[in-house]
């Protein structure tokens, strides 16, 4: 599990210092009266279970962390019928992982980001329809898709503000069991075979889980709400879309472009991107999926622009001839 996403049970966390803070936020009672009432409660700001989710949510945002405001974060205090069953099943299907799978039932945090509605009613009734993905990208199969935090720019991207000015994201904790691989483009809609739990857009550093349809409300329990306000997300997406695509021309070589950008980024990052690249060369997608990729893993690092000029710059002085010609820089 990602270290910035080591948050305790929330069971455990409810049951040990819970307190229920309507009386405390009395004046925003009616404006998460839909979490509240779904058996939400808030957390006090500055109390460590807040901070260590507060510091999951941001780090991963990276500099738009710096302009990102946490307005409020809730709690499933597991209270109710049907969340106490769901959490219940939760726990069931934790242990039958663990006895397939010599003991490992690969937990992990993951990010669904949506409506204040939609998230009211998923509190209330559960999954009930499968994610696509986001942006017009390339699907890896049919199913509730989950962000990682390597993608969790990406997943803020498409939220709409609700009447308040806030966007609201689920932080879940997913059984993943044994993923495999999805390829770009499937239309998978169940593990390929009994060895297999759940799927991942890549082994390596995944930025999507996929748990299937049957699955979706047994393998992914709710523990968090974080509503926020930030700076406009969608706008940075598309620009940073159309930078890349006006600085790419079709004569720079994608292999020039990763031999600069993997020097800036962690092992995590550049393992996605040799991926996506390799998926590239296999005729998997098109090379302009590459590059909506490349601005999904890298961010908001305003790098792989910079990158992308670097390069343009140094063959416009070396000129056309050199090293054989344009047609030679391409893949």
């Amino acid at each position: 599990m990602e270290q910035t996403n080591e948050i305790r049970d929330p069971v455990s966390l409810v049951e040990d210092n819970g307190v229920v803070l309507d009386s405390v936020y009395e004046g925003d009672h009616d404006q998460f009266q839909p979490f509240v009432g779904s058996g939400m409660v808030r957390l006090v700001d500055g109390e460590a279970d807040h901070e260590r989710v507060k510091k999951a949510f941001l780090v991963p945002l990276d500099h738009y962390g710096n302009d990102t405001t946490i307005v409020a974060i809730h709690r499933n205090s597991v209270s109710g019928t049907a969340m106490r069953a769901r959490y219940n099943m939760f726990r069931y299907f934790e242990k039958t992982l663990s006895e397939k799978n010599a003991g490992s039932v690969n937990l992990k945090n993951s990010w669904y980001g949506a409506s204040k509605e939609e998230i009211s009613e998923i509190l209330s009734y559960g999954f009930n329809r499968c994610s696509g993905p986001i942006g017009g990208d390339v699907s890896n199969g049919l199913g509730l898709y989950l962000s990682s935090s390597l993608a969790l720019l990406n997943c803020v991207t498409s939220l709409t503000p609700d009447e308040h000015g806030l966007r609201h994201v689920l932080m879940c904790s997913v059984l993943m069991g044994k993923m495999e691989a999805i390829p770009a483009g499937s239309n998978q809609i169940h593990a390929s075979s009994m060895e297999f739990d759940s799927g991942v857009d890549h082994l390596e550093a995944p930025t999507r889980y996929i748990v299937w349809v049957a699955n979706m409300n047994s393998h992914v329990l709710p523990c968090y709400i974080i509503s926020f306000k930030g700076p406009d997300f969608y706008a940075w997406a598309t620009n940073q879309l159309v930078n890349v695509q006006r600085l790419s021309s079709p004569k720079l070589s994608l292999n020039s472009l990763m031999a600069v950008v993997l020097k800036h980024f962690n092992p995590a990052k550049k393992a996605l991107m040799r991926k996506r690249l390799d998926d590239y060369r296999k005729g998997k997608i098109t090379r302009s999926q590459v590059l909506r990729s490349l601005w999904q893993i890298v961010g908001s690092d305003a790098r792989l622009v910079e990158a992308i000029k670097s390069i343009r710059v140094k063959k416009m002085m070396m000129g056309p001839s050199t090293c054989g010609g344009w047609s030679n820089l391409r893949y």
